[in-house]
C-alpha cells in the first residue's frame, strides 16, 4: 500500500495541515519546528485508529494505493 495524499486534523492538539501529495519517493524537509514531524506523528495516528485504538477530536483524509494499482479513499473523524 502506497499513501498518495492525506490531510489531517487533531482538534484536541489544535493542529493539522490540509492535503498533502506524497510521490514514489516523498522527503521530508525544512526548519526545524515546521511540521515534519508532525506529518510523520499524523500517519501513527492514523495506524492507531486502524488497528481499533481510540484517540479522540481527529479528522483525516487518506487517498492510497493498493499493490494492484487500484486507488481508495479512507475518511473519517472520532469524536
Amino acid at each position: 500500500m502506497k499513501i498518495i495524499s492525506l490531510s489531517y486534523w487533531n482538534e484536541e492538539e489544535g493542529w493539522g495541515f490540509d492535503r498533502i501529495d506524497f510521490f514514489d519517493l516523498t522527503l521530508l524537509v525544512g526548519a526545524s519546528g515546521v511540521g515534519k514531524s508532525q506529518i510523520i506523528r499524523a500517519i501513527l495516528d492514523l495506524k492507531k485508529i486502524a488497528t481499533e485504538k481510540t484517540i479522540t477530536g481527529i479528522k483525516w483524509n487518506v487517498l492510497f494505493e493498493l499493490g494492484t494499482g487500484e486507488t481508495c479513499t479512507w475518511s473519517g473523524q472520532t469524536n
